[in-house]
């Protein structure tokens, strides 16, 4: 049994061999660049490997909405990754496909924006881009992918993603306009993160029905065949 288990091992191993070695690069980049902006910084490198509430001593529950909204990010760009990978693999639908890789990257843009807070700290200090053009910036950025989704979004429950603007536009909206309080500020993200569940929810629904009703619809009619076959063959014995 072990025999067979190393032999197993090895033949994943041979076949993995290049999900291993970018995954590896992957990781090796990512820890390398943590390690080269601590030496940048002047700061530990731990720093840059531990969670912020731990390194700057604060308690477990502050930035909780700020973490489940970088997780509904992650989620959304991972769903709408998933469904172009199934639609690709399948050779079936490559504007659904493209709408699909479309959206995840723009779903990566936004959390790594939210995660690393650009329009908030790299553009305006790093860079010199007044924090209150950065969002303009983005609305310019995906206004092209607008366009081009405009079809495939009309075919799907876009009510979700209506209201998902919605929420993320008023909270932008606010920003821009006013400079409020802790008060004005809990108002802004929280509308933030309901957008972002609207975004979520659209996503996870639509990546869904895609893959269901395309992917799979191959498999259903063969399936249906095979079973009125079954039930022909099954008659004409009676």
């Amino acid at each position: 049994m072990i025999t067979s288990l190393l032999n197993d091992l090895i033949r994943q191993v041979w076949r993995l061999r290049l999900v291993i070695l970018l995954g590896s690069l992957f990781a090796l980049a990512a820890i390398a660049t943590a390690y080269l902006a601590a030496s940048l910084a002047g700061a530990p490198a731990s720093a840059l490997t531990r969670d912020p509430v731990s390194v700057l001593g604060g308690e477990f529950y502050i930035g909780m909405l700020s973490h489940l909204s970088i997780m509904l990010w992650s989620a959304s760009a991972a769903v709408s990754l998933l469904g172009f990978t199934l639609l690709r693999r399948a050779q079936k639908h490559p504007e659904l496909g493209l709408f699909l890789l479309l959206s995840a990257l723009v779903s990566l843009v936004l959390l790594l924006d939210d995660a690393f807070l650009f329009h908030e700290e790299v553009f305006p200090k790093f860079l010199s881009v007044p924090e209150r053009l950065v969002p303009l910036g983005y609305v310019l950025i995906f206004l092209p992918w607008l366009w081009y989704a405009r079809r495939v979004v009309f075919q799907t429950d876009y009510l979700l993603l209506v209201a998902a603007f919605s929420f993320l536009g008023l909270s932008f909206g606010l920003d821009l306009i006013f400079d409020f309080g802790n008060q004005g500020i809990f108002l802004e993200d929280a509308l933030k993160f309901v957008g972002i569940v609207f975004w979520f929810v659209y996503y996870f629904r639509t990546a869904s029905q895609i893959v269901y009703n395309k992917v799979f619809e191959t498999t259903r009619e063969i399936k249906t065949l095979s079973d009125n076959k079954e039930t022909a063959h099954f008659s004409d014995r009676s």
